[in-house]
């Protein structure tokens, strides 16, 4: 693993709300850089500390209630812009999705056809991968493309897994839209 060096200011350090992580939110600069950012840090993923003279002043408090309110769990980001995810749920879902505030955003609302439609505003969705593929196949994600791509992939590699013990799960290479489908994002061209 790579090992980073950064020069933080601590504000505060919280319990992610989905495992047992608990996170130091601060601000930092990476070494060789000078741009501050906003970081979520987990603890015991910091190898050394050194406490040093410096000073900085500490964010408004207002501030930084905002900053994890956008956030899913404990993860920030760059921009300030909340990105809107939209995920449809198995109408047995209902109850499990309703009987609990998930972020302080989500609006939760049953189509006609009977699908849940959960939906939320945060700034990182990648955070939200683990507990939507929690879901298992009672999910599926409409918005972003990215966080669907992002899925997706994972799947595919999950079944690329198993493949060789279940024949019916393999997957030929032979079909090139196969692989188009996999990898290409219609939104980034990526």
């Amino acid at each position: 693993n790579d090992v980073n060096r950064w020069k933080i200011n601590p504000y505060w350090f919280i319990k992610h709300p989905f495992s047992d992580g608990l996170y130091v939110i601060c601000d930092g600069i990476r070494e060789g850089t000078s741009n501050v950012i906003p970081l979520s840090l987990k603890l015991n993923r910091i190898t050394a500390l050194e406490v040093t003279k410096e000073t900085f002043s500490p964010i408004n408090t207002q501030a930084l209630l905002e900053r994890i309110k956008k956030a899913w769990g404990v993860w920030g980001s760059q921009d300030d812009n909340y990105k809107s995810v939209i995920l449809e749920f198995d109408a047995k879902h209902y109850q499990r999705l309703s009987e609990s505030l998930w972020h302080p955003t989500q609006k939760i609302e049953v189509l006609k056809t009977g699908v849940i439609r959960f939906s939320v505003m945060v700034s990182e969705p990648n955070e939200m991968i683990t507990w939507i593929r929690g879901w298992g196949s009672g999910v599926k994600v409409i918005a972003p493309d990215s966080l669907r791509q992002q899925i997706v992939q994972e799947l595919y590699q999950q079944i690329q897994l198993y493949a060789s013990a279940i024949p019916e799960l393999q997957i030929s290479h032979s079909d090139p839209n196969t692989l188009v489908w996999a990898k290409y994002s219609p939104d980034t061209g990526a």
